[in-house]
């Protein structure tokens, strides 16, 4: 019964860091395209100074 319940606790854990894991990378893929985003705001801007 021990042996059950230390497997599931590891279990548990491990999974708590691979689910952290993939939260990391999101939040990596986030500022990654919060950035692009920024830069095409940023030459629009440039390309609407341009026109006038």
């Amino acid at each position: 019964e021990l042996a059950h319940a230390l497997r599931f606790l590891a279990s548990v854990v491990s999974q708590s860091f691979l689910a952290f894991g993939d939260v990391l990378e999101l939040y990596g893929k986030f500022q990654e395209l919060s950035g692009e985003v920024n830069r095409i705001m940023e030459l629009d801007e440039l390309l609407d100074a341009a026109q006038k």
